[in-house]
């Protein structure tokens, strides 16, 4: 099943030196919100990786407590990582959330995602003659993301500029679903299957102690979606 876990959810992976990140910079006395850049590798991963990892992340709760359908935030802290503290999106329309980050955490936000897995009990949903299972799932989900617009993020009422370069695609991977999560995707077995994440993320550096707000938003008028979401962060 094809699941869009935007604002919600080329392969070319530079081997740079790991990133120790530091709280983002103050500028005459103001902070200013500071992103990985696109080729950087925040604690030793490529922000791919860091997609997978957030897709770990999500597969490991159930229906009642998934991150993406929730209205308040609540249960975020639950499966978290210790160095990168991963946002949700939504499945569509307006959300708020509130959420406490531990100092000296990153922050992964998912401007835009689509998660396309294999197998699929939908007719059809089956790679073409010839096609390999990368080319399949990848083929889905950028049929998805390419229609996307409007992108934007707000950091503490900073707009953050060149979305567009945070665009990623992973190559096929095996996460290890919760099998509890069928229902809300009837294409989940209890194993790993093949996978692929498309879409928009960025990882925001850590940010000072106190109150901040984030705020994402992207439409995919060819669906029908608009999704637009906003976090109240404390950081403590």
């Amino acid at each position: 099943m094809q699941f869009t876990y935007g604002i919600v959810f080329g392969l070319f992976l530079l081997i740079l030196r790991p990133v120790v990140a530091q709280p983002s910079v103050s500028l005459q006395g103001k902070e200013i919100p500071q992103l990985f850049t696109p080729h950087e590798n925040p604690f030793g991963f490529s922000h791919i990786q860091w997609g997978m990892k957030w897709m770990d992340y999500l597969l490991k709760f159930d229906c009642e407590t998934f991150p993406v359908l929730s209205a308040t935030g609540e249960g975020a802290a639950l499966h978290q990582d210790k160095n990168v503290f991963f946002l949700s999106g939504s499945v569509g329309g307006k959300i708020q959330r509130k959420v406490s980050v531990p100092y000296g955490s990153a922050i992964f936000i998912p401007i835009l995602t689509y998660f396309n897995h294999y197998p699929c009990p939908y007719p059809g949903f089956e790679p073409a003659p010839g096609q390999s299972m990368k080319s399949f799932l990848q083929q889905g989900g950028a049929n998805f993301i390419d229609s996307a617009i409007h992108l934007q993020l707000i950091i503490d009422g900073h707009p953050c500029d060149d979305l567009k370069l945070y665009r990623y695609t992973t190559d096929v991977f095996y996460p290890q679903f919760n099998p509890a999560l069928v229902c809300i995707d009837i294409c989940i077995t209890t194993g790993p299957q093949p996978s692929v994440l498309d879409g928009y993320w960025v990882i925001l550096k850590p940010l000072a102690k106190g109150e901040h707000f984030v705020y994402f938003h992207a439409e995919v008028p060819e669906k029908g979606m608009v999704v637009d979401v906003g976090y109240i962060i404390q950081i403590e």
